[in-house]
Formats: C-alpha cells, sequence, structure tokens
C-alpha cells in the first residue's frame, strides 16, 4: 500500500466498512443494553408479584416473610441480573466466531507462490504471448519479447499496460495465459515516488547494510549530491510523512536511488524521470540507467522521446492495447512519435529563442539555465549559510478549547439524552427502592 501510494483510497475503504461495522454493533449493544436493564429489573418484578400472589392466597405478609424472600432474592442476585445476561451475550459472540471460523476452515486451500528471487548468474526475462486477465477485462492480449542483458524501453500510449507489465515481471499479477520465465533478483521502481518518515539514508538504504563507495556512487548518477549538500543536515536530514519536506523531483530521485543501491540482476523502472527536468532527466538516463546499469538487465518504461531515439528499435517495445507490435510497426510507430515531439520541441525552442534574445529576460534565462546545470555536479559545495533546514517541529501550548467540549457534548446526544439518562436513572433509583 505504502509503495503504490494506496493509502488515500484504502482509507476511505476502512472508513466505509467502519460505518457499516459501527451500525452493525450498535444493534448489539442496543440488544446487550435490553438484557441488562431486563436482568436488573428481574428481581424487583419478582418481589413485587411473590408478595401480590401471597396476598391474594388470603395470606397475611409478616416482616420476617418479607425479610426471608428478600434475603432468598439476593442470593440470587448477581447471576440472574449479571451471569445470565452476560452469558447471553458471549454466546452469541461464541457463536459468530465459530461461525468465522468454520468459513476459514471451509475454504479452498491455496498453495502460496514463492516469489523470493535469488541471484542468478543466468537472469533473464521471458514472455511468450503472455496475456492478463484483471476482473473479466483483459489488461494484457499477447506479449512476448526476451531480454538476456542490457536495458529496454517501454513505450505505448496511456493505459497500454506498460504498469500492468512490470506488475506481471514482479508476481504481482497472475497471468491467464502464456509462458513467463522471470530468473534473477529483482529491484523496482514506482512512477509515484513514496517516502516514509525518516532520514534521507534510511529511505535510500532501505534496510540494506551501508556501502559507503556504492552509497556515494549511487547519489552522483541520481544527482542527489548537489540536493543533500544543501540540506543542513545532509542526508541525515529527516522526511517528511510522504516526503512533504521535498520537492517532486527530489522524492522521485530518492525513490529511484532506493532501488538503484539494492544490488539486484533485474532493474525494473516505471516511467520515474517523468516528474524531472530534461537536464536532469538526461543526466539520470546516461550516467544511471546506460551507465552504472549497463551490466544489469533494465527495463524503463518511459515516453520520453529523447531517450526513446537514443536506443535502437530491438532495444524499444511498444505496447499499444496490451499487445506488441510487430518490427515494421513499431518502426512506423517511432516516426511519428519522433515527427510529432521534434514540431513540439520546434516550437519551444522557438518560443525559448524569442524570450531569451529579449534584453531584460536575457539574464535571467541565464541564471534558470545555469542553476539547473549546477544541480547535476556531483561535487557542488554548499555554502554554510545558504544550507537549509527542511525539518523542524513546534511545540503548541494552550489548553483545550470550550469548543471542543460543546462538540464532545453535541456529538453524544445533546439535551434529549442527557434528559434521558437522567430520566432512565430516576426511574431506576425508584423501582430498586
Amino acid at each position: 500500500i505504502k509503495m503504490y501510494t494506496w493509502e488515500n483510497y484504502f482509507e476511505k475503504l476502512i472508513n466505509a466498512a467502519r460505518l457499516k461495522e459501527t451500525d452493525k454493533i450498535k444493534v448489539v449493544y442496543y440488544l446487550k443494553c435490553l438484557i441488562l436493564a431486563f436482568g436488573q429489573s428481574t428481581l424487583s418484578l419478582a418481589f413485587y408479584l411473590l408478595l401480590v400472589s401471597y396476598l391474594a392466597r388470603g395470606y397475611t405478609i409478616q416482616a420476617e416473610t418479607v425479610y426471608f424472600v428478600q434475603q432468598c432474592l439476593s442470593n440470587i442476585r448477581v447471576a440472574i441480573s449479571v451471569s445470565i445476561p452476560m452469558g447471553i451475550a458471549q454466546t452469541a459472540d461464541m457463536l459468530a466466531t465459530l461461525s468465522r471460523v468454520q468459513t476459514f476452515l471451509d475454504a479452498d486451500e491455496i498453495k502460496p507462490k514463492d516469489k523470493s528471487r535469488n541471484p542468478s548468474s543466468n537472469s533473464k526475462i521471458h514472455l511468450n504471448k503472455v496475456k492478463l486477465t484483471i476482473k473479466n477485462t483483459e489488461v494484457l492480449k499477447s506479449i512476448s519479447f526476451n531480454l538476456e542483458e542490457g536495458l529496454m524501453l517501454v513505450t505505448g500510449n496511456v493505459g497500454s499496460g506498460k504498469s500492468s507489465l512490470l506488475k506481471v515481471i514482479l508476481g504481482e499479477y497472475p497471468i491467464s495465459a502464456g509462458k513467463l520465465e522471470v530468473e534473477g533478483s529483482l529491484s523496482y521502481a514506482t512512477e509515484e515516488p513514496w517516502l516514509f518518515p525518516s532520514t534521507i539514508r534510511q529511505n535510500i538504504l532501505f534496510g540494506q547494510e551501508y556501502d559507503e563507495k556504492r552509497y556515494k556512487k549511487v547519489l552522483e548518477v541520481c544527482a542527489l549530491t548537489y540536493d543533500i549538500n544543501q540540506f543542513e543536515k545532509f542526508d541525515r536530514t529527516i522526511v517528511g510523512d510522504r516526503g512533504i519536506n521535498l520537492s517532486k523531483g527530489q522524492q522521485a530521485r530518492i525513490t529511484l536511488a532506493r532501488a538503484i543501491y539494492r544490488n539486484s540482476d533485474i532493474y525494473l523502472l516505471d516511467d520515474c524521470l517523468s516528474s524531472l527536468d530534461n537536464s536532469v532527466n538526461n543526466h539520470i538516463f546516461s550516467e544511471c540507467i546506460r551507465g552504472f546499469l549497463k551490466n544489469k538487465i533494465c527495463i524503463l518504461v518511459t515516453n520520453n522521446i529523447n531517450n526513446i531515439r537514443s536506443m535502437n528499435n530491438k532495444n524499444v517495445l511498444f505496447i499499444e492495447n496490451g499487445t506488441t507490435l510487430t518490427l515494421e510497426q513499431q518502426e512506423g510507430a517511432l516516426d511519428k512519435r519522433i515527427t510529432y515531439y521534434m514540431d513540439e520541441e520546434t516550437e519551444q525552442t522557438k518560443r525559448l529563442s524569442k524570450l531569451s534574445n529579449t534584453p531584460e529576460n536575457f539574464e535571467v534565462f541565464s541564471d534558470e539555465v545555469s542553476k539547473e546545470t549546477d544541480q547535476l555536479l556531483p561535487n557542488q559545495e554548499i555554502d554554510e549559510g545558504q544550507k537549509v533546514n527542511l525539518y523542524y517541529e513546534k511545540n503548541k501550548e494552550g489548553g483545550v478549547a470550550w469548543s471542543v467540549y460543546f462538540r464532545y457534548y453535541q456529538f453524544i446526544g445533546g439535551a434529549f439524552v442527557m434528559f434521558y439518562l437522567f430520566v432512565v436513572f430516576g426511574a431506576a433509583q425508584f423501582a430498586t427502592s
């Protein structure tokens, strides 16, 4: 749930299920209160009926008779008013528990799949006409490729099944047809970055042993050295919940660094460079993906035309409507995509050139380009006065406002419930006396 940042979605599901549960529990507790109230009033009612019946038969009530009956009823008060009602309630809970246990025991046995991936000298990914169906919907219709080394880019339209393909390789989705073979240890970087409240270093290590040489190299190839040097406590800086004190690009690069730091045979990167600007994107693509991971199997989901143009057609897998295209179709799709992006880049270049040629904007434009380039320098030093403390806490002082007590009073039912409780309490005292 954390990895796919599904917290909000599951929070809504849990709240909806909790509301249904409270509605059921409310009825149960109303019944329990009714049983307990009936048990408490039973002795008084029984004492009254005994005396009335005794008088109706023509006997005279004497003090010793009343005292004897009262003592007998007092001896069984606990059993009638507490034990029996509680026994009835606990019996109902026991029957419900036995029903759930029986349902579990009657369920079909499912053998768990072994998802552990050990390092392998012959790592590979082989898919042959793989088909994936989720809730009667075909997500992947026919996917075929074989990758034993190097980099492969996976591209296609939105909703074509690129992310689903990676989850199939991870073993998160069971295939409905075809052949799937994955050998070697896996490392995965999500499209949506996620971080947990801890230091930047712990977010990158993620339980792995600290290797200083590999750690510094990962920071360099992921363009994080400059950013970490900006922080007052460097990589000991505490990351807020969901990385709230970091930019989107920094979150994405830390998520990528976590996957890269893990020494695996296969790296699955789900469009984790989409939130980065072109300079940082090109740096990470060349230094990290094509450089640092050159001896590993790497699958990168991307629609970045610059990355696609830098690869051979055999290293680019196009997915359209859950199906891989033929080589001729892939070349045609690549030409169309390159033409589209070249036109778009030409228009953007013209606008930037027009803007930069204006005297008042030239200095601003140059500063922005220089700043963007400086962020890629792995050994860039930052002055002490420029370092930023991203994490700090504020202690809130004061007492509880009266509005909080008033809201609590409203939530318990207000004046009506208070009056009702007062009446019931008075009636109970009157009945007891």
